[in-house]
């Protein structure tokens, strides 16, 4: 899950891959994020999930 920060009070923001869009927690406001944007955060959390599944193998 990726997560941004919010101008409203600098909580995390939650990304919606199905939506395309980022809704904080505190303000509850949802907020389009550009494309370009949401790919590199899709590809950014893609690259985490791999990194984490080949820590957890080696356990």
């Amino acid at each position: 899950m990726n997560q941004e920060l919010c101008k409203c009070d600098g909580g995390l923001v939650i990304l919606n891959f199905q939506s395309n869009e980022s809704i904080c927690p505190i303000c509850n406001l949802p907020k389009r994020l550009t494309s370009e944007r949401t790919k590199n955060m899709l590809k950014f959390g893609n690259e985490l999930n791999q990194k984490r599944t080949k820590k957890e193998r080696k356990k």
